[in-house]
Order: structure tokens, then C-alpha cells, then sequence
């Protein structure tokens, strides 16, 4: 006799009996669309002179606060800021430009940077004379010249145009004044601009005078390494932009520019007081001086767009002097230490670009 689950066979049964059934309604088609939002460059950061009056700039240590993977290179003694620090590349590998011309090298000696005695470092500008700052993150030798290994910082300076109206006789200027309780630094900027025809010139003048950068608590105000506050510091820095600008014809123009930058600080090392060094007192200067002459030519022929000739002389003078008190068996000896660094650069480059167009493509060259 044979015996049937009773489960399985209502399951056969009902497989056998089993009709389709379709949906009565269809489901509402629905189309995806895939919609291109604007991308915007990380590796390339331009700041106005717009942005500079707006967000209070005074220095670099404000330009960079806001650009992710930039910041700026720091000595750890008294002479501050080293040009910027680019995704890790620092000190000579990130190009510093003003106007295309290269601000030179640094100088940091390890035999004797660690004692904080001498530092020839790149920040010699002023923001108040700048139209706009660069920031490139990675390589850019094409661009900001040899030395643009991890990146490059270019500036370029303010223009009498940037001032003035259209009209022939235009005459701009303005008076802009700031402190900072950071460092109680007052500022006083004038910026005059004036056109004559097809003459125009310009001029800047900066003063900037202030004491050491607060510390955010009170702490011990005590000599040595325990200190708690910040080192006595008397500061002050003039920044000097003159330039004049002459239209040939419609074609032709010739400029002539003068800058002039001169920072000095003096102040005590009250942090490094020791029972063998004291009474630690510093005096350092860093001037840079440039003076140029630029052509631009509009030629549009066969084989050149625009000509642009530079020839610019630059010296950059960075100077440390250090007296302290030595004392061995009871006896105090005064050591002074005078050390400078000149560098003195010429440099002429001529700037040729063409564009040439072939249907829908066009080639820059």
C-alpha cells in the first residue's frame, strides 16, 4: 500500500491548476537624468586684492588661513615665516614670484639656525601693494620658473589702471588705515594714481609699526625656556611701489617700476636666559630692492601675437646682529654675532604667445 504526504500533494495539485495573473495597472515610468554640477580647482587658488581688504589680510599667515594643504613655513626663532609649506614641500622647493621675477633663496644654516642667531628667509612683500596672489599646488616650472618643485606662491603688484577711470585726465587715490590686536600693529597706506594722456603713474606708500604676537594665555613671565609669554618685540616695516607707465601708440607700451621693501625688528630673547647666556638683545633687518623696465608690443602678425620684454634688477639684503652675555669661572664676557646675506640678481626674459585657430580648434601658443 502506498502513502502519500499530504502536503506534497496539495502542492502538486495546485501547480497543475495554476493560471497567470497579470497586473491590472502598469507602473508610472520614470526617467534618471544625470545632471554636471560645476567642479571647482583644489590645485590652483587666486587671491584678489578684493579679497585682501575684505578679509583683513595683513600678512601671509592670513593669505593661507583658508586654503586647505597650504600653509606657511616657520623658522621656530625670531625670523618667523620661511615662504610656505605646499602638501609637505617647503622652503626653496615652492617658488615665490613677484611680477615674474624670482624673490631668491633661502639661507638656513644647520650649524647654527638651531641657536636662532641668523635665517634669511623670502617674505619680503607687502599685501597692500599686490593685485592678486597665486597659489599652485604641485610642479609649476612652466609658469613660476625653476624651483617650483612642490608648488608656487606668484604675486603680481597693483597697476595705475587698476585705479583709474577711462578718462584722459583720471586722478584716483585713497587713504587706508588698520590695526591688529594681535601684535598692536598699526598701518597706514596711501595709494595715489594719476593719468596724463597716454601717461600713467602710480604710487604706494606703507608703513606698518608693532610689537611681539600675544600669547593666547597669560602665562609665567618668568627668563628661561619656562616662559609663558611671548619674547619683548619692536617691529616696524615700509613698503614703497612706484610705477609709471607710457602707451607709444595703440600697439606699444613701456613701464618703468620701483619697489622697495624694509623690515626691522629689535628685540630680547628673555626665553633663552641661562645661567651661562644671557641678557640676550637682537637687531635684523631684511630689504629688497627691484627696479624694472617692461615693453609690450601688440603686434598680431604672422609670427607673434604679443611681444612682452622684462629686464629687472633685484638685490635682497637680509642682516642678524646678536649680543648676549657669556659666563665661564665667574667671569662675564659680551659676544656680539654679525651675520649677513647679499643676493644680487639680474634677470631678462621675453614673452612671445600666438594663437592659431584651425576650424573648431584653436592652439595657444
Amino acid at each position: 500500500m502506498f502513502k502519500t504526504t499530504p502536503t506534497l500533494l496539495a502542492v502538486a495539485v495546485s501547480l497543475l491548476i495554476a493560471q497567470p495573473t497579470f497586473a491590472n495597472n502598469e507602473l508610472q515610468k520614470t526617467t534618471v537624468k544625470d545632471d554636471k554640477s560645476k567642479t571647482v580647482s583644489t590645485k590652483k587658488k587666486t587671491i584678489t586684492s578684493a579679497d585682501i581688504d575684505k578679509e583683513m589680510q595683513g600678512d601671509i599667515y592670513d593669505a593661507t588661513r583658508y586654503i586647505a594643504g597650504v600653509d606657511v613655513a616657520n623658522t621656530g626663532n625670531r625670523f618667523g615665516a620661511n615662504g610656505f609649506n605646499i602638501r609637505g614641500m617647503e622652503g626653496d622647493a615652492v617658488a615665490i614670484t613677484v611680477d615674474g621675477l624670482s624673490q631668491g633663496e633661502s639661507l638656513n644654516p644647520p650649524s647654527f639656525s638651531r641657536y636662532g642667531m641668523f635665517s634669511s628667509t623670502r617674505n619680503g612683500v607687502d599685501p597692500e601693494s599686490m593685485k592678486t596672489v597665486t597659489i599652485v599646488k604641485g610642479a609649476n616650472s612652466v609658469t613660476a620658473g625653476s624651483g617650483a618643485l612642490g608648488g608656487a606662491v606668484m604675486y603680481v603688484t597693483k597697476d595705475a589702471k587698476d585705479f583709474l577711470s577711462s578718462d584722459a585726465n583720471a586722478f584716483n587715490g585713497n587713504v587706508k588705515l588698520g590695526f591688529d590686536g594681535r601684535s598692536d600693529e598699526q598701518l597706514v597706506s596711501v595709494s595715489l594714481a594719476k593719468r596724463f594722456g597716454d601717461f600713467e603713474a602710480l604710487a604706494i606708500l606703507t608703513s606698518r609699526e608693532g610689537n611681539e604676537t600675544k600669547a593666547h594665555s597669560d602665562g609665567l613671565d618668568i627668563l628661561g625656556n619656562a616662559r609663558g609669554i611671548s619674547d619683548p618685540l619692536d617691529k616696524s616695516q615700509t613698503n614703497v611701489l612706484l610705477k609709471l607707465n607710457y602707451q607709444l601708440n595703440d600697439a606699444m607700451n613701456i613701464g618703468l617700476v620701483f619697489e622697495d621693501y624694509d623690515k626691522n625688528s629689535q628685540g630680547q630673547s628673555l626665553s633663552r636666559e641661562s645661567s651661562t647666556y644671557s641678557g640676550f638683545r637682537f637687531d635684523d633687518d631684511s630689504t629688497r630692492e627691484r627696479i624694472g623696465i617692461t615693453f609690450n608690443w601688440q603686434a598680431n602678425n604672422a609670427a607673434f601675437d604679443e611681444l612682452e620684454l622684462k629686464f629687472n634688477n633685484q638685490e635682497v639684503f637680509t642682516s642678524g646682529v646678536t649680543s648676549f652675555d657669556y659666563t665661564s669661572r665667574g667671569a662675564t664676557y659680551l659676544r656680539i654675532e654679525d651675520r649677513n646675506y647679499l643676493q644680487d640678481m639680474t634677470n631678462f626674459s621675453a614673452d612671445l604667445s600666438k594663437v592659431i585657430a584651425n576650424g573648431n580648434t584653436t592652439h595657444n601658443i
